[in-house]
C-alpha cells in the first residue's frame, strides 16, 4: 500500500464515519423524498391501509419480490394523482420505488446478509468473486434527481478496512436484464472514483446487490481477465435463496426488517437541523 493510498483511505474513512454517524442519528429522514420534491415515500405508506398487512405476509424471497412489484405499481398510481405533481412518468415512479426500497432493504440488512453468506457459502461457489466478502457500516448515499440515479447508492467498509462503493438494483427476480459492463465500470467504478471514495487500483472496492440471478451478469464481468474482476463482488437472488432457504431463516432476518418497513411512515422530508449541527462536531 503506497503512502498516497494509505492517506487517501484514512481521509475517506473519516468522511465515511461522518456519513455513518449522521445516518445513525437521523435515520432515513431527508432520504425518501421523491425526485427531491415535497412528497416522500413516507406519505405513500401513511395513506396505504394495506401496507402493514402486506409486510406481515412476506415469508420468502419470492414474496418479497412480489411485494416490491405490486407496491411499485400502487405507489406510481398514487404519486401521479398528487397535487402539483412533477414527479415524473409512471415508469419513472415505478423504477424510483424499486430503487429506494432495494436500497432500504440492503442497507438495513446488508451486513447480516454478507456475514451469513460468507459463513454459508465460503469459497465453494463456482465463481469466487460472486461470493460476497463481508462489509459493515453500510450508509445510504445522497439521493439525486431522475436520470442521475446511477453509480454509488451506498458506501461501506470492506473486510480489508477500506471504503467500498455499492450499487443496488431491485429488479424483478425473473427479469432477464443484465448487470452490464457499463453498470459496473462506466457507472459505479467511475462514480466512486469521481467522488473520491475509491482508487482505480483498489481491489474489492465495489459491491453490486440486486434481486437478479447470477446468469444475468454480463459474461465479460465473469471473466478473470476483466479489469474489474478482483474489484467487484455480486450478491443476488441466488445467494439470498441459499442463505435464507426455509421459512425460519428468512423470518429470523426479516422480522426486524418488517418492523423497519412499517416505520417508513415515520420519516420526514428533511434532516433534523439540530442533528446536522451535531455532525459538525463529530
Amino acid at each position: 500500500m503506497t503512502i498516497f493510498f494509505y492517506i487517501m483511505n484514512m481521509v475517506n474513512k473519516e468522511r465515511h464515519i461522518k456519513f455513518y454517524k449522521l445516518f445513525k442519528l437521523n435515520g432515513w429522514n431527508g432520504l425518501l423524498n421523491i425526485n427531491g420534491g415535497a412528497i416522500t415515500l413516507s406519505d405513500f405508506v401513511k395513506q396505504d391501509i394495506s401496507w402493514d398487512n402486506a409486510v406481515d405476509n412476506i415469508y420468502s424471497i419470492d414474496m418479497w419480490n412480489t411485494f416490491i412489484q405490486n407496491k411499485a405499481e400502487q405507489f406510481a398510481e398514487w404519486a401521479i394523482k398528487q397535487p402539483l405533481n412533477n414527479l415524473g412518468k409512471k415508469k419513472d415512479l415505478i423504477n424510483w420505488f424499486k430503487g429506494i426500497i432495494g436500497e432500504y432493504f440492503y442497507v438495513e440488512n446488508g451486513e447480516d446478509l454478507m456475514k451469513q453468506t460468507w459463513d454459508a457459502l465460503g469459497k465453494n461457489y463456482a465463481i469466487e468473486h460472486i461470493v460476497p466478502a463481508s462489509f459493515y457500516r453500510l450508509t445510504p448515499h445522497t439521493r439525486v434527481e431522475f436520470g442521475e440515479d446511477f453509480g454509488v447508492d451506498a458506501i461501506g467498509i470492506n473486510r480489508y478496512d477500506l471504503v467500498s462503493v455499492i450499487q443496488i438494483k431491485t429488479w424483478n427476480i425473473w427479469s432477464k436484464e443484465l448487470i452490464t459492463y457499463g453498470d459496473v465500470i462506466t457507472n459505479l467504478f467511475m462514480d466512486g472514483i469521481c467522488r473520491e471514495w475509491i482508487t482505480k487500483d483498489q481491489e474489492e472496492s465495489m459491491f453490486v446487490l440486486w434481486l437478479g440471478q447470477i446468469k444475468n451478469i454480463a459474461k465479460p464481468l465473469q471473466n478473470p481477465a476483466c479489469p474489474a474482476y478482483n474489484k467487484v463482488h455480486y450478491f443476488g437472488f441466488d445467494q439470498l435463496s441459499e442463505v435464507l432457504a426455509g421459512y425460519e431463516r428468512f423470518f429470523a432476518l426479516s422480522n426486524n426488517f418488517k418492523i423497519s418497513l412499517k416505520n417508513i411512515k415515520n420519516y420526514t422530508i428533511n434532516c433534523d437541523s439540530e442533528i446536522l449541527r451535531k455532525i459538525d462536531s463529530l
